[in-house]
């Protein structure tokens, strides 16, 4: 079947160390003669990944590496299984067996079942999830087994930095793509819990490799000035903290907003890294409340921002609710069309809405007009088609209205209909 399977298709295959070559189920925790086909029959790739048992130990592993380059293989196709299911970061783990010198030793390392940083998480709210995440990624956690203490060593040292910010224009609110509320510029439009992760902003490249003993930083489910969150950073003394490694040509002039808010004896300085060396520093205005400052790097031939990031001056707390880049100014996008099928459900409905056109990249933005006229955020994508569950109604009619933005966040025209679904 999988000779069959790799003839017809161009999908990966991840072989799991379980059958061995007269189909019973023996976990081996190796790749050998038994299992040894379904990785490399001959002259055929038989698994892109052989994905191996949990119970290996350092010969194991050894025998596996000098098998695959026997086969004509390298041993990173070999993945050492991390069952971490059940205890996430607390799972004890043969870090000896797997890392050398700092790097990966024979195989390369597979996590089985990383989402467990929900799993563990008592109260399942965003913040503790996200403490879960940073435990898991970063290391550093000592934890008791029933063989003593161990560290929990995390992978973030092991991956090596790489820029997704290759083009413009680039915005991130640090919005993590769920929230108990949800902002825009600071004002609350939605009390209500919501989870979208195909809005998620790109989050900081570097989550977070700082001296905590000078600040330390997290994301804020408490405040945002786009979307459900924000970067929170709680300064000791003075620091810096990169954000985001990018690749942004200076062909032409690169306009820069920042959007801040600091309280106590802390002052901001946002800076970026250019590939000839040079660091341009600029500093962010101080206030109690939301506060935009924009500031430009001027064209520069083969030259390339590299990194940036944020410096703090002082003690206290900031917020950085917005970063955004762009090097020439971007028109607005034209707002699509639409249309809605509602369901009644006494004073309640519920809404499909389809987006007639989507030329370019955009989001639609989606309100609803209650009877104190008041505009409450209900969603926001990029697709063409959008449900949402829940809506009250009075006699079957309602006000909605949509508004497109571009990724770069220009806004669209607004354009409003009264649905009536009681007919």
């Amino acid at each position: 079947f999988i000779t069959y399977y790799r003839e017809r298709s161009n999908l990966k295959l991840v072989w799991y160390d379980a059958m061995i070559d007269d189909s019973r189920v023996i976990w081996q925790d190796e790749l050998n003669e038994h299992n040894q086909k379904y990785f490399q029959n001959g002259d055929t790739n038989m698994s892109d990944v052989f994905f191996i048992n949990f119970r290996y130990h350092d010969v194991n592993l050894e025998d596996s590496k000098l098998l695959a380059n026997k086969l004509g293989r390298s041993e990173w196709d070999l993945f050492a299984g991390i069952d971490v299911q059940s205890k996430s970061y607390k799972t004890p783990v043969k870090w000896d067996a797997l890392y050398k010198n700092g790097k990966p030793n024979n195989t390369s390392i597979g996590i089985y079942w990383s989402n467990s940083t929900f799993d563990i998480s008592e109260s399942k709210m965003p913040e503790d999830v996200y403490r879960n995440e940073q435990n898991f990624w970063n290391g550093g956690s000592t934890i008791e087994t029933r063989f003593g203490e161990s560290t929990w060593q995390g992978f973030s040292n092991y991956f090596e930095p790489r820029s997704v910010i290759n083009e413009l224009p680039f915005k991130s609110n640090f919005n993590y793509g769920l929230g108990s509320f949800y902002n825009e510029k600071g004002k609350t439009v939605s009390r209500e819990e919501w989870h979208n992760l195909s809005i998620q902003d790109v989050l900081p490249t570097w989550q977070f490799q700082v001296d905590t003993t000078k600040v330390e930083p997290t994301i804020s489910f408490e405040d945002s000035y786009f979307g459900g969150s924000s970067l929170f950073l709680e300064a000791y003394e003075n620091a810096e903290l990169p954000l985001y490694k990018t690749k942004i040509s200076l062909e032409k002039n690169v306009n820069f907003s920042v959007v801040a808010k600091t309280t106590g004896d802390i002052s901001l300085e946002f800076y970026c890294q250019l590939s000839n060396g040079e660091i341009i520093t600029n500093a962010l205005k101080n206030s109690l409340s939301w506060k935009k400052n924009i500031f430009r790097i001027t064209a520069r031939t083969n030259v390339r921002i590299i990194k940036i990031g944020v410096r703090t001056r002082g003690k206290g707390s900031a917020y950085l609710g917005e970063v955004a880049i762009n090097s020439k100014h971007e028109p607005s996008p034209t707002t699509s069309q639409f249309q809605v099928n509602g369901f009644l459900n006494e004073n309640n409905a519920e809404l499909y809405v389809h987006f007639k056109t989507l030329d370019a990249p955009v989001y639609h933005n989606l309100y609803f007009i209650n009877e104190e006229n008041d505009k409450i955020w209900l969603g926001k994508t990029p697709s063409k088609d959008f449900y949402i569950s829940k809506i009250p109604t009075k006699n079957g009619k309602i006000k909605i209205e949509v508004q497109s933005e571009s990724f770069g966040g220009k806004k669209g025209e607004i354009i409003k209909k009264t649905i009536d679904i009681s007919k």
